[in-house]
């Protein structure tokens, strides 16, 4: 998905809530509702771009020192010492 099919969902979903939530009889301004979506999903691609970003999982941590292990060429160390 590019940046503005998901801008176009959230301005969707924040339209489709004011209405849902008129027809209930709670007064929600769709502007409102965009800049909250528009943060969540700003906060859910930084939360996500930080996991993947990061050896989190002792896993990762050993997959990253083998991953620069083959990338300096040094592959005389043996693999189960990582």
């Amino acid at each position: 998905m590019t940046k503005e099919q998901i801008m176009a969902f959230v301005r969707l979903l924040a339209t489709m809530t004011a209405t849902c939530l008129t027809m209930l009889g709670i007064s929600m301004d769709a502007d409102t509702l965009y800049i909250v979506f528009g943060m969540a999903v700003t906060v859910a691609a930084m939360v996500w771009a930080w996991w993947k970003n990061n050896n989190l999982t002792d896993a990762a941590q050993q997959a990253q020192e083998f991953l620069a292990l083959l990338k300096s060429g040094d592959l005389d160390r043996d693999v189960e010492e990582i």
